[in-house]
């Protein structure tokens, strides 16, 4: 189903889902680097509710819209689009969260950074503790 679709039918019925939306072979590819209890992260994931996307949509329109965030803002992705993130999109759209944010890319880093290969997430971590010092310096 189109997301916009589901996003829109999820305003009238939120617990309306969809159980078999996930990949397993994302969770199945992490076996290789972590350990991590299934009952908390089972391959399939958990349903997608429609209302869920609702919501995200309509947090999407605020962002577009400026959010005036008055704090530093850190905004980190990868270098590749994926079925849930764009990083095209959270580099544009982060600088619209407020006047001092920080947006990092981390080329090869996967959808959840910090699951990332060990050299990719030691840069990650790197450059997020350089930049928590500075900003609350």
């Amino acid at each position: 189903m189109q997301v916009h679709l589901a996003a829109a039918l999820g305003r009238f019925f939120p617990f309306i889902n969809d159980p078999d939306y996930f990949d397993p072979a994302y969770t199945l590819s992490l076996l290789a680097d972590w350990e991590f209890d299934a009952r908390l992260k089972p391959a399939k994931g958990f349903p997608l509710y429609y209302g869920w996307l609702g919501a995200i949509s309509d947090a999407h329109a605020k962002v577009h819209s400026g959010l005036a965030i008055a704090c530093p803002v850190l905004s980190m992705h990868s270098d590749e689009a994926d079925i849930v993130l764009d990083w095209r999109h959270i580099a544009r759209w982060s600088r619209s969260l407020g006047p001092d944010v920080r947006v990092l890319a981390f080329p090869g880093a996967p959808h959840d950074l910090i699951l990332a290969r060990s050299e990719i997430r030691e840069e990650i971590f790197s450059q997020l503790f350089a930049w928590a010092e500075r900003a609350v310096a």
